[in-house]
């Protein structure tokens, strides 16, 4: 199944997360769902300071339903929105993390911050990876 495919068939249901209510109102808990079945979850947040900007806070998909394009259908449908809002979507991931390769296939771009085991990957609109 495509990527365009899987945008039609997954859905996207907003939940209240009880654990992420102390990190504000810019924070969107959603269930992934493919044919009524609960598959993952994303966790977004608008980037302070950053107009349009969302980072994912959290981006889970169970082990038998990966690498069929859930996960990225839903990473993409982010930076959709952030983009149309004219600003980036970013994630932190550990270094190493097999996320990196993913993000980079997806066309984000990695910042590392100097002493730090974590790379915060990028995907801007104007960014050459971006379709």
């Amino acid at each position: 199944m495509t990527i365009d495919a899987l945008v039609r068939v997954a859905t996207y249901r907003r939940v209240s997360a009880p654990e992420l209510e102390a990190a504000g109102p810019d924070v969107v808990a959603e269930l992934i769902e493919v044919d009524g079945d609960e598959v993952g979850r994303i966790v977004v947040a608008a980037m302070p300071g950053v107009p349009g900007g969302r980072t994912v806070l959290d981006i889970t998909v169970l082990p038998e339903h990966r690498r069929q394009g859930i996960g990225t259908s839903a990473l993409m449908r982010w930076a959709s929105l952030a983009h149309e809002d004219g600003g980036p979507l970013t994630l932190a991931v550990s270094e190493g993390d097999p996320a990196v390769g993913w993000c980079r296939r997806l066309g984000f771009r990695s910042v590392r911050a100097a002493g730090s085991t974590r790379v915060r990957m990028v995907l801007d609109a104007h960014d050459e990876g971006w379709r």
